[in-house]
């Protein structure tokens, strides 16, 4: 049994507070679920676009920041360089449309014409979705919102705000069947504000994909989702661009039945691998999953079952319990290591469950390792903690010989809190749950 160095029977550190979460996203994306042409205005380098692309909606942008806009390209998304007023270019377009906190720039006297283009833009029955800021209520009333929202031909409109949502409301409109662009008037500028920080080291003049990357720290912008549970595919190909492939040879262990894991992706590119997981694999499964149970006694005897070398490529851990464990029990030597942390707890203290070869999942916030245990294991072994993916699931570790010398950023800065399907959801507590210190 794996040794600790001492046992917590309940856990005294602080939850990751809802205040430290990203932007909220999901509800306002799920109100897309079933459109068949979004479009997000003022979309930013692509966070909106990216949570409309695991619902599998179909997408694209306008950006006018050219920056904001090579960001969501290399992303893989649609962006048209265009602000709102290029609405009137696309008569019946969009089945639905977005705007998000990038229009807080808008004033009152905006607001009808940008009605008015998101009116003319949209097919009849297309949903508009506008988010803007609650403090904003002060100077514009919903009542007059509301007015000129119908004055544009927008009908089953609802002003309302998102639970857990404290800073926004959300004005939801329809296309009337009757509805007309007749309201469109001069052209204006909409102030749209950039919708988030901008990375100076990115050239506005190409993609991020096509640059040499700034660093291995510097991979929030090639997340991308093919086969993967969130965006690690395209974090996967961009760490594998920068440090060279060896024997192209993958582990992966958690990958469920195949259809959202790290390996997926890699097969279909040539990539040799053994994956496994404690279900039985569907036989019309055409990837190489054996069914194995993942314990700190089993992994070296499987891994000599079936042939894995010392050194290989890739590892990923996805066991959602005895991650850290089985971990420290493997003697082999992977260059990239992926492995799921447990962002419902704050970095520090260092904290694993205890040790239970038949541990099992109970859908609460106990299970597997805080980030800080996971990164305190990984430079035992040698590993640098380099990226958390933007839902808070996954941390991707190198091998500290891959990287050049230079400066690291802390733990703090690197950690994502659990923001599972950008939604800001986290897993319920346990406070009976007994935690392991190390």
């Amino acid at each position: 049994m794996p040794s600790c160095s001492h046992m917590l029977s309940k856990p005294h550190f602080p939850r990751a507070s809802s205040a430290q979460l990203p932007f909220l996203l999901g509800p306002y994306v799920d109100v897309f679920d079933d459109c068949g042409a979004l479009l997000v205005l003022g979309c930013g380098s692509g966070s909106f676009l990216d949570s409309a692309g695991l619902r599998s909606i179909p997408c694209e942008g306008f950006e006018q920041d050219p920056r904001l806009a090579a960001r969501a390209r290399a992303k893989g998304h649609r962006i048209h360089p265009l602000g709102p007023e290029a609405l009137q270019d696309f008569p019946s377009a969009f089945d639905g449309i977005y705007l998000g906190r990038s229009g807080d720039g808008l004033t009152a006297e905006d607001l009808p014409r940008l009605f008015a283009l998101v009116s003319h833009a949209l097919q009849k029955g297309g949903v508009f979705l506008l988010r803007r800021p609650k403090e904003s209520l002060v100077r514009v009333r919903p009542q007059q919102l509301r007015a000129w929202a119908e004055k544009a031909g927008l009908g089953a409109i609802q002003i309302a705000s998102v639970q857990g949502d404290k800073n926004d409301f959300f004005l939801y409109a329809e296309k009337k069947n009757g509805g007309s662009s007749s309201t469109l008037a001069s052209p204006l500028a909409l102030a749209l504000a950039p919708a988030d920080s901008l990375d100076a080291r990115i050239d506005a003049k190409a993609s991020p994909l096509e640059n040499p990357m700034a660093s291995l720290f510097d991979l929030e912008c090639f997340e991308r989702r093919k086969w993967s549970q969130c965006g690690e595919d395209g974090v996967l190909e961009a760490i594998f661009r920068k440090i060279g492939v060896t024997n192209r040879f993958f582990v992966e262990f958690g990958c469920g039945d195949g259809l959202q894991c790290n390996g997926a992706n890699l097969i279909r590119q040539g990539w040799r691998g053994l994956m496994m997981d404690g279900i039985r694999p569907s036989p019309q499964n055409e990837l190489p999953i054996q069914q194995e149970w993942i314990s700190a006694e089993s992994i070296c005897p499987l891994f000599e079952k079936y042939g894995v070398p010392k050194r290989f490529d890739l590892l990923s851990i996805d066991i959602d319990g005895n991650d850290y464990w089985v971990w420290k029990a493997l003697p082999h030597r992977p260059r990239v290591v992926v492995i799921e942390y447990n962002g419902n707890l704050p970095p520090h203290p260092n904290l694993t469950i205890p040790y239970d070869p038949d541990f099992r999942w109970n859908g609460s916030d106990h299970y597997g390792a805080s980030l800080g245990a996971l990164a305190k294991l990984g430079q035992q072994k040698g590993y640098q903690l380099v990226y958390c993916t933007q839902s808070g699931v996954n941390a991707f570790f190198v091998d500290e010989a891959l990287l050049p010398e230079g400066p690291r950023p802390s733990l703090e800065e690197i950690y994502r809190p659990a923001h599972y399907f950008y939604r800001g959801i986290q897993h319920p507590h346990d406070p009976h749950a007994a935690w392991v210190e190390v």
